[in-house]
């Protein structure tokens, strides 16, 4: 699941210094590719969040929603703080820019989601994941908010009804994945014609789910070389590269706008890579950006740490004794 997470995760990263390319030459090199991961890319990052959805009910509904606001509705909250600063776009739409204006919509829809889940706990996921993706399908001429969060939703649903029997389609035989793998690749290709087009229609989720359950199957039996431990270390630290990579753009993005340079996708992604992962090895000094304090701990800990001081002689806590 990490590896397929950390790859996902860059990406994402390339899809949006591609679109600084765009922005600067109106060069659509390379988007043969970004095209064809259309159907996949975001679709496998809401799955592998649903395939965890009956572990963190299990915890209980208030460890599950204390959970999600430490781990999705704080990190929202702290960088829509720092991109909305960044950027300089909340002034404009503020409703559109908070909920699909930054990179910060896939955090929005996955809070959504886990607050349906609380919700409908008593609802098959196969059921629910239907009815998402046939709401979407209603309501997609409207091209809003509400028709995008209800698709996306659905692959996290999807996901949760995987959970199961994901172990056993790990280690099935290759004639489904590779027929999947093969409706995926059908899919892929007819996307490169519709561009950034997703419909939001049967034969879509169909090609998504088939394109996703591939990946994970192929994933399992990756060995677990130097390079892979690496993307799985991505993968597993995923919130770090997701959330700072869009701000981390914008200079690039000015430079664009102002038309002064081309702009090479591939050495702007590895750029922000690099970055980015500079700030994940900084994770543990820095893990107040990405997950909320357990304020209550830390005041345990710090009034366990000044009893013991004054519970040690003077000479333990670094004064000399005459």
């Amino acid at each position: 699941m990490d590896l397929l997470r950390g790859a996902v995760v860059i990406l994402v990263v390339v899809y949006h210094a591609a679109h600084l390319q765009l922005l600067s030459s109106g060069d659509r090199g390379g988007w043969t590719v970004v095209y064809a991961l259309m159907p996949f890319r975001m679709p496998t990052l809401l799955v592998l969040s649903g395939l965890l959805l009956e572990n963190s009910l299990a915890k209980g509904t208030g460890r599950f929603v204390m959970g999600k606001v430490r781990g999705i509705l704080w990190p929202w909250v702290i960088w829509m703080a720092i991109t909305s600063i960044v950027l300089r776009g909340l002034n404009e739409d503020p409703i559109g820019y908070i909920a699909i204006g930054t990179h910060l919509w896939f955090l929005a829809v996955l809070a959504c989601a886990y607050a349906l889940a609380l919700v409908l706990r008593s609802v098959p996921n196969t059921w629910s994941a239907a009815a998402l993706f046939v709401l979407a399908g209603l309501l997609q001429a409207s091209h809003g908010i509400i028709p995008l969060y209800l698709w996306f939703a659905g692959f996290f649903f999807a996901g949760a009804a995987l959970s199961p029997v994901i172990v056993q389609w790990q280690r099935a035989q290759p004639i489904w994945p590779i027929v999947l793998s093969v409706i995926g690749l059908v899919g892929a290709v007819r996307q490169v014609g519709q561009r950034t087009v997703v419909t939001y229609w049967p034969d879509q989720i169909v090609v998504s789910l088939a394109g996703v359950l591939s990946l994970l199957w192929v994933a399992h039996r990756i060995p677990r070389l130097a390079p892979i431990r690496a993307l799985e270390w991505v993968g597993r630290n995923s919130i770090v590269t997701y959330v700072s990579h869009f701000p981390l753009l914008a200079p690039g993005g000015v430079v664009a706008m102002m038309g002064l340079a081309g702009i090479s996708p591939a050495a702007t992604s590895a750029g922000v890579l690099s970055v980015c992962i500079g700030l994940t090895y900084l994770r543990p000094w820095t893990e107040w950006l990405y997950t909320m304090p357990r304020w209550r701990r830390l005041r345990c800990r710090r009034s366990l740490s000044g009893q013991s001081k004054r519970d040690l002689p003077v000479s333990s806590v670094g004064h000399r004794q005459a």
